[in-house]
């Protein structure tokens, strides 16, 4: 990965329909969520690691980018987690230093693997924004530029990210990995990724 790639990771929701805080919960390897993401990340060679939380997580985070010793993590306190997920990605993109593209990530996404930002970014140049899809689905994280990023600085915190990115350039990249597809909103979610078995980082 290139040093003008960062990535945004929205965490700071109210886990309202889990009924407890998701990127907290265990995974098979032991690791919860969050650190499973990050240690996922710190191979690769991002400029910058946003993380959005709600000031209740910030010592727990910050405790696992100790052990993980993510030198290009940043945590960025919300709030307001009220306001939704485009305020957040506000605050994020707010944090960010001249980078030339960003990945947007959930921290309900559990799996982020180096091939599918590797496919992402290589295909930077096509479009504004690249998207991850498998088996034509669409999935998580996408990967948007400059362009966008200033865009979304100026929209509204009410707006909502699929609506904003729709007046830009897009195009969907094929994955082999159906972990792009991930996605835990609630405790069926959770029990059924597990029973994957898949094995995270």
């Amino acid at each position: 990965m290139k040093k003008d790639a960062s990535i945004i990771i929205l965490a700071a929701g109210n886990s309202s329909r889990m009924g407890q805080c998701k990127f907290l919960m265990p995974l098979q390897n032991g690791k919860t969520i969050i650190e499973n993401i990050l240690t996922q990340l710190k191979p690769l060679s991002l400029k910058q690691i946003i993380i959005v939380t709600q000031p209740e997580y910030l010592q727990v985070i910050n405790e696992i980018l100790s052990v993980l010793k993510l030198d290009n993590a940043q945590l960025i306190e919300n709030i307001f987690p009220e306001k939704e997920r485009f305020y957040s990605l506000q605050l994020g993109i707010k944090a960010l230093n001249g980078t030339g593209f960003c990945f947007i990530h959930n921290a309900d996404n559990p799996v982020i693997e180096a091939y599918t930002l590797e496919q992402l970014y290589s295909n930077k140049h096509k479009a504004d924004c690249i998207k991850p899809q498998f088996g034509k689905r669409g999935g998580h994280p996408i990967l948007i530029n400059n362009k966008i990023l200033m865009h979304l600085s100026k929209c509204n915190p009410e707006s909502f990210l699929n609506e904003e990115i729709k007046i830009f350039g897009n195009i969907n990249v094929e994955m082999k990995n159906k972990s792009i597809l991930f996605d835990l909103d609630n405790q069926t979610d959770y029990t059924n990724f597990l029973k994957h078995q898949f094995q995270p980082a």
